[in-house]
């Protein structure tokens, strides 16, 4: 089973969310995730959401597109918020 994950967090003091590709046969849950994280790393770091896709954005090269993902879903996080 494999897990891509990509962690986006806007300006400063803005909710962490973290955006997972997963295998379509996984039952990983984004609470899992959550709760995963909050073992692993400090308070502050841990994600508030966490979104499910299919794939990443990528350029030609391969290198994920962060500036996309975070028009995207800093838009969402705020609407959230």
């Amino acid at each position: 089973m494999k897990h891509n994950i990509f962690f986006l967090q806007g300006n400063k003091g803005e909710a962490v969310t973290v955006i997972v590709t997963k295998d379509p046969n996984s039952k990983v849950t984004g609470e899992e995730i959550i709760q995963y994280c909050a073992k692993k790393i400090a308070s502050y770091k841990k994600p508030k959401y966490v979104e499910f896709v299919s794939e990443l954005p990528r350029n030609e090269t391969g290198k994920i597109l962060k500036r996309v993902l975070r028009e995207k879903y800093c838009q969402r996080m705020e609407q959230k918020i």
